[in-house]
């Protein structure tokens, strides 16, 4: 599980960025709840970094992406809690990188973002993003039946 502080520093992220959804995940059991302020986390700073295309120029935001998706994915060192507390997540949830991969992916498409021309280009970023949250999301809250409820679980997203 991860530390103490890197759950503070998380769930400071959550109340202050998501309020509404941070007292919906109260009521989640400890387990759930608890990694769902790491993951919560995770998403809000990647999603920080696509939203300040006003003050970081888009080279240095896809940057900093990838340096994200490194340090999650255990290939550098990083000093960050948000980022450890998600690479302990990923492993003790068995998490697959690929989930990861897809959503960073999506974040750096979303930078430079143009007008989706069809609908399976629109379903391509979806499935980076908003699937791929729900992906780790299912994973940590663990249901009876993975199989069966991930469909619903795209769906959803």
């Amino acid at each position: 599980m991860p530390t103490r502080s890197q759950l503070r520093r998380s769930e400071r992220i959550h109340r202050r960025t998501g309020r509404t959804f941070y007292l919906a995940t109260r009521m989640f059991p400890k387990r759930i709840r608890h990694s769902t302020y790491v993951l919560y986390a995770f998403f809000r700073v990647a999603d920080d970094i696509v939203d300040t295309t006003e003050s970081i120029p888009p080279p240095v935001q896809r940057e900093r992406l990838e340096q994200m998706r490194d340090a999650v994915l255990g290939r550098t060192e990083t000093d960050d809690p948000v980022l450890l507390a998600t690479r302990t997540l990923l492993d003790q949830n068995e998490i697959p990188a690929a989930e990861v991969e897809r959503f960073i992916d999506a974040m750096i498409a979303d930078i430079e973002h143009e007008p989706y021309e069809t609908r399976a280009a629109l379903d391509a970023y979806m499935r980076g993003s908003a699937v791929a949250v729900a992906n780790m999301m299912l994973a940590v809250m663990e249901p009876a039946d993975f199989d069966r409820a991930k469909p619903h679980a795209a769906a959803l997203a």
